[in-house]
This record gives structure tokens, C-alpha cells and sequence, in this order.
């Protein structure tokens, strides 16, 4: 988990191989980057199941998408982007994409 912890950290709680409370302490403990829009605003996407997503990547390599920026953040960054009841996708392309709410991250920041 040295070169991406964070998406390392969610393709093993996908796998049911890492609890919640450790995946929450790598959302806090890590960087990674936000798709933004081109006015500082956080890119949102309406994927199938039409909740309205932010778009994070965990790396460089992760970046799946074209977005007119990106910002490197930390979860209190993201958690200030994030427009009321939006929630993150991330490693939108991966093999191990996930999705996850802003109550989620929220929680996250308080543990």
C-alpha cells in the first residue's frame, strides 16, 4: 500500500479485507486529487444510479476521466467542495471504482 494507499486501502474493503473505521483513517491520513470543473467547483457527475458524484482520484494514474483541473486535497478540502448531498465517486476507470457518501466522509473526518 506504499504507492496508493487510499485505492489499495478501497479494492481491500471491496474485497471485504479492510473494516470501515481503517478505511475511514486512510481517507484522513491521505491525499489525493479532485476533479474540478474550471471555476474551483468540484466536477460532478450523475453516474446510473442518478445520485449527483464528485469525481476523486486516489493518484495520478488514477485519474480516469478529462476534467478542466485538478486539486490535490485532503478530506477536510474535499468535505468543503462537496455541494450538499453529493457523494465521490472514485477510480472512476479502475478495476475497483467505488462510491461513497458525503455523511461517509463526513464521519470520516470526525473518528
Amino acid at each position: 500500500m506504499a504507492d496508493d494507499p487510499l485505492g489499495d486501502g478501497i479494492a481491500e474493503a471491496v474485497a471485504d479485507r479492510l473494516d470501515v473505521a481503517e478505511l475511514r483513517r486512510l481517507f484522513r491520513e491521505n491525499e489525493y486529487d479532485l476533479a474540478l470543473n474550471g471555476d474551483g467547483r468540484a466536477l460532478l457527475l450523475v453516474p446510473a444510479d442518478d445520485l449527483v458524484c464528485a469525481v476523486l482520484a486516489t493518484s495520478d494514474a488514477q485519474r480516469g476521466i478529462p476534467a478542466p483541473d485538478w486539486v490535490r486535497t485532503d478530506l477536510l478540502g474535499l468535505i468543503e467542495r462537496l455541494p450538499d448531498g453529493a457523494e465521490v465517486l472514485v477510480n472512476l476507470n479502475s478495476a475497483a471504482p467505488a462510491q461513497f457518501s458525503g455523511a461517509f466522509l463526513r464521519e470520516a473526518l470526525l473518528d
